[in-house]
């Protein structure tokens, strides 16, 4: 059954990712970025993990290259497990959430169109409550920003250390996206903003390396990641994170690139 994948090496973990739907800003096609989507997932499918996709509205879900060459393209489609998983994915009202260990939110810039709804946010807020680990990479962050715990005053994110993409990484993206359209009137659009100083605002520690460099942040439950370069990286550690030893059991090797940037605080 597609959208609920199981590598042959069967494991009890299992992970959600969870896609935007949104397929347009600034007039130009965006959707879930192609490489935070395709990289993660067959490193979970190749640790034997069960991995399953939901996107906010169902049905297909828009893809957006990380660049506009049509090496990218060729490269993601030809991941035919994957590429059926998307053509129907599972509403994300119609997911039952208990079911994982992880939620992980795939970035993208459809994130803007529609990772700020409601439904997503009572998800995840349970998904905190539940003690479940919720992971982020790049535009995916945009679905924690305006979650609060039942009776707290403050935002989930308060006080957290998190990283998303740098406010340089996001004006290019703007750039690209706006030379796509040559309607004046779609180079602005409303619905996109500058996710670190939105994350400022509502107090989290918002962390990142340069441009293009592999950034992952840890911290207790929360995991996330800077951009589509950090991928492999970051699918790695949460690999290695949901697979820690019960107390009094061998510990897990964990391995990682010389070159890794990975930051954790344990809460």
């Amino acid at each position: 059954m597609f959208g609920n994948i199981k590598s042959s090496s069967v494991s009890e973990k299992s992970i959600l990712m969870i896609c935007t739907s949104g397929n347009e800003l600034f007039g130009a096609q965006v959707g879930v970025n192609s490489d935070e989507l395709s990289v993660p997932f067959q490193t979970f499918i190749d640790a034997g993990f069960r991995v399953s996709i939901s996107s906010i509205s169902g049905g297909t879900i828009p893809i957006e290259y990380s660049d506009d060459s049509n090496e990218k393209k060729i490269e993601f489609e030809n991941n035919k497990v994957l590429i059926d998983a998307l053509k129907e994915t599972k509403k994300l009202s119609d997911t039952i959430i208990d079911d994982y260990h992880c939620l992980f939110l795939v970035g993208g810039n459809g994130c803007f169109v529609d990772f700020e709804e409601e439904e997503l946010k009572n998800i995840l807020t349970n998904a905190i409550l539940t003690r479940k680990l919720i992971a982020s990479i790049s535009e995916g962050i945009i679905g924690l920003l305006s979650v609060k715990l039942p009776e707290e005053e403050d935002f989930f994110l308060k006080n957290k250390n998190i990283t998303t993409k740098s406010i340089e990484e996001q004006k290019k993206e703007k750039e690209r996206l706006q030379n796509k359209t040559t309607d004046k009137l779609k180079k602005w659009d409303s619905r996109f903003f500058e996710i670190g100083n939105r994350l400022t605002s509502i107090g989290a520690s918002f962390q990142n390396k340069n441009p293009n460099e592999s950034f992952v942040v840890f911290e207790g439950k929360l995991a996330t990641a800077q951009n589509s370069q950090s991928a492999a990286e970051f699918a790695q550690t949460i690999i290695n994170r949901l697979s820690k030893p019960k107390e009094g059991s061998k510990p897990v090797k964990t391995r990682l690139s010389s070159s890794s940037s990975i930051s954790e605080t344990n809460n």
